[in-house]
């Protein structure tokens, strides 16, 4: 099963870049946490403001594009399941309790998030809420647990019948579950369940699966595609305020990744400095997850020793941001990479040769290799 020259080889090295900006991207838009005592300029209210968060969702199409190359070669629903669990949960709960512990000792350190005991739960589960969970940032992580969701049940209904065969129906349905939530977002706001399950987010996803199913050439897929943009454009057509924004930050998203993609070779010869950069995307979960508590310390700090002064301002989000990078990658390095690892060993069955290897090792396809090694990361 070779790729062509759009998802061929390099293509593991443009999604560690995109997670990588991704999650750069993310800090940038939180960095008012960092300024917000001494200084009155705020991005989240400044001309950037319509781009605001498009990390989410870059996260959410490489998401898409990873969760179909995964489940291609684990077609199990069930140990697609457990992979998904060891893979999103243990460094959640770690967070999350450390913003419930930061809640016990005082009341003064909330991040933001629910601490209702029922939302409490919730958030540890990962289940779908109406409120932003315990912590902040995991809002994002319950689309995730939907989309997983619809993917194992894709799985299943694989095996029993011949038309679930065809991987693109699922970015058909995923464009489904899109137009709805453009077309009827008032009318569902009373369930977090399908709030989440009919959302314009949804399009990310599919667009992420369906590029993934775009094989040897970008016209293999063409009838899918045309199916896909339609309906996209269609939704486009009859949404508007946020979820319009929220559509049109999608596309350039997207537009994003197939251009970042299609730069691989390109990418595949930057040596040290690309990998880096590659590395920082391996870490991107972590220091998504950390980069709200390193942002509001170190702005509390500042804001006691800096007097008021929007001279601070960019030295001080350029810190932020490096800081909680270096903190991501040691968190990575040292606490979810071992854990992730020992995880696996324990509840996952040991194969010859791994589907999805965690380091690089002999795969039968040699351009299909680069895309596995360290996707689960």
């Amino acid at each position: 099963m070779r790729e062509g020259t759009v998802l061929g080889m390099g293509r593991n090295m443009a999604i560690q870049w995109l997670r990588a900006f991704a999650a750069v991207e993310v800090m940038l838009w939180h960095s008012d946490l960092m300024t917000k005592r001494f200084s009155n300029y705020s991005i989240q209210t400044s001309d950037y403001a319509f781009f605001g968060g498009i990390g989410v969702e870059v996260f959410f199409i490489v998401s898409g594009f990873l969760m179909s190359l995964v489940s291609s070669h684990e077609p199990k629903a069930w140990n697609f399941a457990i992979r998904r669990v060891i893979r999103i949960y243990p460094l959640y709960w770690m967070f999350t309790s450390l913003v419930v512990l930061a809640a016990v000792i005082s009341p003064h350190w909330v991040l933001g998030g629910s601490l209702a005991r029922a939302s409490i739960l919730e958030s540890y589960l990962i289940v779908p809420q109406n409120v932003f969970p315990t912590l902040m940032v995991g809002w994002t992580l319950e689309y995730e647990i939907v989309f997983y969701c619809l993917v194992m049940l894709c799985l299943v209904a694989a095996t029993a019948g011949p038309v679930w065969k065809h991987r693109w129906i699922l970015s058909t349905i995923l464009a489904s579950l899109g137009l709805c939530g453009a077309a009827i977002p008032d009318a569902i706001s009373s369930s977090a369940i399908l709030d989440h399950l009919l959302s314009p987010y949804m399009f990310g996803f599919g667009f992420g699966w369906l590029l993934h199913g775009l094989r040897r050439h970008l016209m293999d897929g063409a009838v899918p595609l045309a199916i896909f943009g339609t309906v996209f454009a269609f939704a486009f057509a009859i949404s508007s305020g946020h979820d319009r924004a929220l559509m049109a930050r999608i596309l350039i998203a997207g537009v994003g990744v197939v251009t970042l993609m299609a730069l691989q070779p390109m990418i595949g010869r930057l040596g040290r400095g690309g990998a880096v950069l590659a590395f920082a995307g391996e870490a991107s979960y972590s220091i998504y997850l950390s980069h709200w508590f390193v942002l509001s310390i170190l702005g509390k700090v500042l804001g006691v020793v800096l007097p008021p002064a929007v001279a601070f301002d960019v030295p001080a989000r350029i810190l932020g941001c490096a800081a909680a990078i270096a903190a991501g990658v040691a968190i990575f390095a040292f606490v979810e990479r071992p854990l992730d690892r020992w995880l696996r060993d324990k509840l996952l069955p040991r194969k010859p040769v791994p589907d999805v290897p965690d380091e690089p090792g002999p795969v039968d396809d040699p351009v299909l290799q680069p895309a596995l090694d360290g996707v689960e990361r």
